[in-house]
C-alpha cells in the first residue's frame, strides 16, 4: 500500500525546518511581514502588528521591492509576449517547398498564437498575484505556483508544502498541507473525515493534502482527507508538462529547498542592521542637551530655569558648563562604514541612488553605462528565472488552453523564451534583422547591388512579426499587390492613346499658320455679325 501523504509531508518536513528559519531571517531585516515563519508554530495565536520587529534600517525593504518590480516588469512584460514559439526546421523547409507557405507567413501565424497564450495571462490573476512570487523568490527563496483549470493563479508560501528533488534538482514530489473549515467542504468529502474528527465538536478544520509525485516519467496528482483518496482527484498530467511551479532564483546542487537572494546578502544585511541601530542610538544620545552645574556655584540653578529669553542673571560663566556626549569620532567612523554597507547593497538590488556617482554634474550616459553593467550582472538570475518559472509558466497555459478551449499547439512548434533587461519577446531576432540590413546598405553604398536578393515582403513580414505587431491590415498581400500592379498597367494603357492626341492638339495650336487662319476665321465672323 502506497504511503499516505500526511505521512509523506512529516517526513519530509524536518527538512524544510532550517529553510523556513532561514526565511524568517531574511524577512526580518528586509520586509518582516513578507514572511512570519513556519504557520503551524503560530497555529492559534494571533500574529500581531505589534510583535513584529521593526528593522532599524529600510534599505532592505526598498532594495526588495525594487528588484521584485524590476523582475515583474521584464519577466511578465504587458505589453508583449515575453516569449516567442519557434518551429522545427525540418517543417519550415517543408511548408515553404511542398505547400509554398513561406517562413515569414508561419512566424506570423506563430505570433497569433503567442498572443492568445499572452492574453489568457493577463486575463488570469498573473499580475496581481505576481509580487507576492517575486517577494517570495527574494526573501525565502520558494514559491509554489499553481495554475488552475480556469487558468488562475494560486500561490503556496514556503510554510505550506514540502519537496523533495533528485540529485540533480528534478521535482520528485510535492505535498501541500492546507486547513479548511469542515463546512465549507463538499458533503462527499466531510463524510470521509475521520469519526474521532467529525465527534470533535471544537474541531472544525480539516486537514487535505495534495499529493504531486513523479511516476514512470510523468507526474500525478491527489488529494486525501483523514489519509483517505478524495474521489475524482486523481490526475495524470502529460509528459513535460506540470500546473505546479517550483521556481529557484538561485539554485543550489544537493538541496531540496532553493536559497533566496536575500540570504546571499545576509552579511551585509545584518552588519548594516547593527550599524544602523547603534548610528540611531548615537544620535539620539548627541541631540540630548544637558548642562552641569558646580556643587559650589555662585550662579541660582532656579534663576536660570524660570529666567525668561535675554534677561540679566547674577552669576559666574565657569559654574555651567554644557554636558558633550563627544561621540564624533566614533560617529564618523561607524557612519562611513554603514555608507560603504548600503552601497554594496544598493548595487545589489538595483536602487538607482546607487550608480550615481558624487560630483556635481554626472552625465546621463554614465548613468547608463553604469546601469547597464549591473543589469548585466544580474543576467545569470535572469536565465534562471527562464527555465525554471517563465518556461514551466507558458507550458501551464498552453496545457490549460488546450484543456479548456479549441486552442491547438502543433507538436512541432516549441515556446522559446527570450529574457533579459535589454531585449525582451522577439526583440532579438528584430536586433538580428536590423543588423542585416544595416550590412546590406553599407554593402550597397561600396556601389554593389544586392536590393535583386533581398524579397521585400517576407522581410516586412519578419519584422513585423518581431515587433509583435499584427501584420493583418496593415501589409498589403500579394493578391492585394498583384490587383494594384494590374489596375496601374491598366491606367497607363489608358493614359497612352489619351495623352496623345493631346499632346497633337497643343502641337496645333503652336502652328502659325493654323493661327493665323483662325484669327481671319474669327474676324470674319464679327465682321458679318
Amino acid at each position: 500500500m502506497a504511503t499516505s501523504a500526511s505521512k509523506v509531508y512529516a517526513k519530509l518536513l524536518p527538512i524544510r525546518d532550517d529553510y523556513v528559519k532561514r526565511g524568517q531571517e531574511c524577512a526580518e531585516l528586509t520586509i518582516p511581514s513578507s514572511f512570519l515563519g513556519d504557520r503551524e508554530e503560530r497555529a492559534g495565536q494571533e500574529y500581531s502588528r505589534g510583535e513584529q520587529p521593526d528593522p532599524h534600517q529600510s534599505v532592505g525593504a526598498r532594495g526588495v521591492r525594487n528588484l521584485a518590480s524590476k523582475m515583474m516588469l521584464t519577466l511578465l512584460p504587458s505589453n508583449s509576449p515575453f516569449f516567442n514559439l519557434v518551429s522545427d526546421e525540418e517543417l519550415l523547409d517543408l511548408l515553404e517547398e511542398q505547400m509554398g507557405i513561406s517562413r515569414g507567413e508561419v512566424e506570423i501565424q506563430l505570433q497569433k498564437k503567442a498572443r492568445t497564450i499572452h492574453q489568457a495571462m493577463l486575463k488570469s490573476n498573473l499580475r496581481t498575484e505576481s509580487p507576492e512570487i517575486f517577494m517570495s523568490l527574494l526573501v525565502d527563496g520558494s514559491p509554489l505556483i499553481y495554475v488552475t483549470p480556469e487558468m488562475q493563479i494560486q500561490v503556496f508560501r514556503l510554510d505550506q508544502f514540502v519537496i523533495e528533488r533528485d540529485p540533480s534538482g528534478k521535482l520528485l514530489q510535492i505535498v501541500i498541507k492546507e486547513a479548511f473549515d469542515i463546512n465549507s467542504l463538499d458533503d462527499s468529502i466531510r463524510a470521509m473525515v475521520d469519526s474521532s474528527e467529525s465527534k470533535d465538536k471544537k474541531k472544525k478544520e480539516v486537514l487535505v493534502y495534495t499529493h504531486i509525485k513523479l511516476v514512470k516519467g510523468q507526474y500525478t496528482r491527489h488529494q486525501e482527507v483523514s489519509e483517505k483518496i478524495i474521489p475524482e482527484s486523481e490526475t495524470t498530467y502529460p509528459k513535460g508538462v506540470l500546473p505546479w511551479i517550483v521556481p529557484r532564483a538561485v539554485k543550489t546542487s544537493g538541496e531540496h529547498y532553493p536559497r533566496s537572494y536575500v540570504e546571499e546578502y545576509l552579511g551585509d544585511l545584518r552588519s548594516f542592521e547593527a550599524l544602523s541601530e547603534s548610528l540611531n542610538d548615537m544620535a539620539a544620545a548627541s541631540s540630548r542637551v544637558l548642562f552641569l552645574v558646580s556643587p559650589s556655584a555662585v550662579t541660582d540653578i532656579d534663576d536660570l530655569n524660570g529666567a525668561p529669553n535675554g534677561s540679566f542673571i547674577p552669576g559666574r560663566l565657569e559654574d555651567i558648563s554644557p554636558l558633550l556626549a563627544q561621540l564624533s569620532g566614533d560617529f564618523s567612523v561607524a557612519f562611513q562604514q554603514a555608507q560603504s554597507i548600503e552601497q554594496r547593497l544598493a548595487q545589489a538590488f538595483l536602487l538607482l541612488s546607487s550608480l550615481q556617482r558624487n560630483a556635481e554634474r554626472v552625465t546621463a550616459q554614465e548613468i547608463r553605462l553604469m546601469a547597464e553593467e549591473l543589469d548585466n550582472a544580474l543576467g545569470g538570475l535572469f536565465s534562471i528565472m527562464s527555465a525554471e518559472f517563465q518556461m514551466p509558466l507558458v507550458k501551464a497555459f498552453i496545457y490549460r488552453l488546450t484543456q479548456s478551449t479549441d486552442f491547438v499547439m502543433p507538436k512541432e512548434v516549441e515556446p522559446n523564451i527570450v529574457t533579459g533587461l535589454d531585449a525582451l519577446g522577439r526583440g532579438q531576432d528584430l536586433s538580428k534583422l536590423n543588423s542585416f540590413m544595416s550590412q546590406i546598405l553599407e554593402v550597397s553604398q561600396a556601389g554593389i547591388d544586392v536590393s535583386m536578393f533581398v524579397n521585400a515582403g517576407e522581410l516586412v513580414k519578419r519584422m513585423a512579426a518581431g515587433n509583435g505587431i499584427d501584420p493583418n491590415g496593415l501589409i498589403k498581400t500579394a493578391d492585394e499587390l498583384a490587383a494594384e500592379k494590374q489596375q496601374a498597367q491598366q491606367e497607363q494603357m489608358m493614359q497612352g492613346p489619351v495623352a496623345d492626341t493631346m499632346a497633337k492638339g497643343m502641337q496645333a495650336e503652336m502652328d502659325p499658320g493654323k493661327q493665323a487662319q483662325l484669327m481671319k476665321a474669327q474676324a470674319e465672323t464679327q465682321g458679318g455679325t
